[in-house]
């Protein structure tokens, strides 16, 4: 029995240079990681020029250079993407050729940063950041049978939390729109932790990569 699958591939380019990152779409997988269908980016050595996605759910931040992602999914759903690359180098974010997705499925770019939507299908997105890249936290690919406008950024959340076991961290990654609280509250509903979160995390960024806080215990 044939298995319904088709790729979405993704290319970040710098002058001659070009890295790739694929989501596949395939029937019978999941939006958490699927063993021998999602693959993680190569972690041995630091990277400081590549693209990659992370997982929908049970995401603990790990870079995934190939996902899975349920067949029928590409109709709607919003991927995280991240980005390594060096501050002052234009980028170019476009559809690979490679790709097979059906003809009437739209790939937008949303970047939290700018507030702006770009759709691939047209044309690459082309843009110079003013910082380092590290990770995810500033694009977001939505996938959708529908014509979107920027209106419909008003309905999409941006914000992800999730925790990690070793060390025992709360991630926040995402666009912040103004300064924020962060709270935290024990299975009996008590408030064990209230944080003042700014979306001027460092000095040189107005968005977040990635923000770490311990929790007790």
């Amino acid at each position: 029995m044939k298995v319904l699958k088709v790729l979405s591939k993704l290319k970040l380019s710098k002058a001659a240079e070009t890295v790739t990152t694929s989501i596949y779409f395939i029937e019978g997988t999941t939006r958490g990681l699927d063993r021998g269908y999602d693959a993680t980016a190569y972690s041995a050595s630091v990277v400081d020029f590549a693209v990659l996605t992370n997982l929908l759910e049970d995401n603990t931040g790990l870079d995934i250079a190939i996902q899975s992602l349920p067949y029928e999914d590409f109709n709607d759903v919003i991927v995280p993407l991240g980005i390594k690359a060096k501050a002052g180098v234009e980028l170019s974010i476009s559809i690979d050729e490679l790709s097979t997705l059906p003809l009437n499925i739209n790939v937008y770019l949303i970047d939290a940063l700018d507030n702006t939507l770009t759709l691939l299908n047209d044309a690459p997105f082309v843009f110079t950041p003013n910082v380092d890249m590290k990770s995810v936290g500033r694009f977001n690919l939505h996938y959708s049978a529908k014509t979107l406008s920027l209106e419909d950024l008003e309905y999409i959340d941006h914000i992800r939390i999730y925790t990690t076991k070793n060390p025992k961290n709360v991630v926040v990654q995402g666009q912040l729109n103004g300064p924020s609280i962060l709270q935290l509250y024990d299975i009996q509903g008590r408030m064990v932790m209230s944080k003042s979160l700014s979306p001027n995390v460092n000095q040189k960024s107005r968005y977040i990569h990635c923000q770490l806080w311990h929790l007790c215990g």
